[in-house]
């Protein structure tokens, strides 16, 4: 098997990084008739639609079977009797896989300049769809589109921004985990694994600089200035407002008060960027032990956020409330 991106992933990667679009010499394009393609105010086309080509019919082998480094980080997703992984590394060439885990529609879906992992179920009103990116970005961050409708989906506002679903939700299944494939398979001997072209990870990753530099994407500028730009942090909303949290604030689990809601947040001491953070409400006046012990017994309602970057965030949100 392959353990590297092909070279045009990788031109296109670096011309990104760099601030630059070239042209491809092959691409696998989205065979979506698109009805406007005229992206909507605040969105960005920096590529052709489908040139970051999503998966539709995902092919799985065994934990067994993947060849796939221990220390590899994978989105995780486990509903019902079934568990996936996808290598963050391989994602980076898709960003989006549609697929369906203990019989529900879903998307598992990476955007790596903002550092966010994500899993939507893809029902919407009623209706099925599928989904890719769009080959453009909203403040640094990963705008789809679906195929049946071309409406335009930002994950950071997570609705539907143009398009006939303009103003749909997108519903953020909290099924999701951020983990060392190490990690993942012991929690879930059984999981399956996606493969694409028979890889199920790739060794090289062009956002290992970004990841650890300083730099926005492009040298993009906020105008706010309560944390570095490139801030690691756990975004959430919650009552109609939007919040976050920095990462090193929530190390080993932590109580705070979002509005007159409590909530109950934690993520590993010392945990690599790409770790999941999680939330919960919990009851007014609880402590630590009390959350704990509701969430050992599946009791707290989980928040309804993800991990991403300052920047990447408070570019869209800029009401936001800064927590603690």
């Amino acid at each position: 098997m392959h353990h590297s991106l092909s070279v045009t992933t990788l031109l296109i990667l670096v011309a990104l990084l760099s601030g630059l679009v070239i042209s491809p010499i092959h691409a696998e394009e989205s065979t979506a008739v698109s009805r406007n393609d005229d992206p909507p105010p605040g969105v960005e086309q920096l590529l052709p639609r489908g040139r970051i080509a999503a998966v539709f019919e995902p092919v799985f082998v065994t934990a067994e079977q993947a060849e796939i480094a221990d220390d590899a980080w994978v989105l995780g997703v486990a509903i019902g009797d079934e568990a996936r992984a996808y290598s963050l590394n391989l994602l980076n060439s898709h960003e989006v896989v549609n697929d369906v885990v203990g019989g529900q529609p879903m998307a598992a879906v990476w955007c790596p300049l903002a550092n966010a992992g994500l899993v939507y179920d893809r029902r919407v009103d009623g209706k099925e769809i599928e989904l890719e990116a769009s080959g453009a970005l909203m403040q640094a961050s990963l705008v789809m589109r679906d195929r049946q409708t071309d409406s335009w989906w930002p994950i950071m506002t997570g609705e539907a921004l143009a398009g006939p679903l303009e103003g749909q939700p997108l519903t953020e299944l909290q099924v999701s985990e951020k983990a060392t494939w190490a990690d993942w398979k012991t929690r879930y001997p059984h999981t399956t694994v996606l493969s694409v072209e028979g890889r199920e990870h790739v060794e090289n990753n062009p956002y290992d600089n970004y990841f650890t530099s300083e730099g926005t994407f492009r040298g993009l500028e906020i105008d706010d200035e309560r944390l570095p730009p490139k801030t690691p942090i756990f975004a959430f909303w919650l009552d109609g407002k939007e919040w976050a949290v920095p990462h090193r604030a929530i190390e080993g689990g932590v109580m705070l008060d979002a509005g007159n809601q409590r909530v109950f947040i934690e993520r590993a001491t010392g945990a690599a960027i790409f770790a999941s953070s999680h939330g919960w409400r919990v009851e007014t006046g609880s402590d630590i032990d009390a959350a704990r012990a509701a969430l050992a017994q599946n009791e707290l309602e989980p928040l309804e956020g993800f991990d991403t970057f300052w920047y990447s965030w408070v570019a869209v949100h800029a009401e936001t409330e800064l927590l603690p």
